[in-house]
Formats: C-alpha cells, structure tokens, sequence
C-alpha cells in the first residue's frame, strides 16, 4: 500500500498564489516584517549610505504603491474638464492626444484600488472608453 504526502509551503502575502492553484491555507507557521538595520559606523561611511539610500528608495516605492492602481482610457476631447473632476489622479491626470483622432485624448492617473469599480462606472456613464486597469509596481515620489 503507498501512502502520498504532499505538504506546500509558501511565503505569501496576498495569498494569489495558492488561489491560482486551488489550495487553502491550513495554518500560518510564521507572520514576518521587514525591517532594515543598520549600525552608525555604516550610516557615517558614504559608499554604504548609498546604499541603504537605494535599499530604502526600493522599499518605500513597492509601499506607495500597495492598492494603486493606473487607469488608463480614451475620451473625447469635450468631456476631458468633466472626467477631470472624477480623476484628481497623484498630481492630476495626464492628458495627451490619440494621433489616429483629433478629437480623442489618451487620459492615465493613479486612483485606489477601492475606488476602481466606482470610477469606472462614472467614466463609462461621462463617455470613456477602452479603459484599462493597471496594477503598480512601485511609485517613486
């Protein structure tokens, strides 16, 4: 008689993963942070403080861009002021022209992943369309 024991393992921290395959987590072993340490003797040395500067830079940017989302569409150009006002966007929505159209605008802005299905509605209803939804990697302010 075989007897198979399959065990998996994963670090994890949205779970999509196991949802893709099909598999539930049974227990958590271990919740983890990360945690950046150094020592003043590094901090003072100018080629190390380089360094962490980078580490640190990669770390906030993956941070400012949990739960953003890039937005992406085309409009014409006579509802742009209207879907401004539905787009605040980080520092206000690009705007540019779509060359196969004179009348169209490409517009992109970063909105809240909470905020998605809300937004889109109000865009469709003002007159977008093609819109896409973009997960962030990382946001450099």
């Amino acid at each position: 008689m075989n007897i198979w024991i399959y065990q998996l393992l994963e670090v994890s921290s949205t779970g999509t993963t196991l949802k893709l395959n099909r598999l539930r987590p049974i227990e958590t072993i271990l919740s983890t942070t990360t945690r950046l340490i150094g020592n003043k003797e590094s901090i003072r040395d100018p080629e190390k403080q380089i360094k962490i500067n980078q580490i640190v830079t990669g770390i906030r940017s993956v941070l400012h861009a949990q739960r953003k989302r890039l937005i992406m569409m085309n409009a014409p150009k006579e509802i742009l002021e209207d879907i401004k006002k539905v787009l605040p966007g980080m520092s206000g929505p690009t705007v540019s022209q779509v060359l196969s159209h004179d009348n169209i605008v490409a517009i992109h802005a970063v909105i809240d992943e909470r905020e998605v299905f809300s937004t889109v509605s109000k865009l469709e209803e003002l007159g977008a369309r093609d819109i896409l939804i973009i997960p962030i990697e990382r946001i450099l302010k």
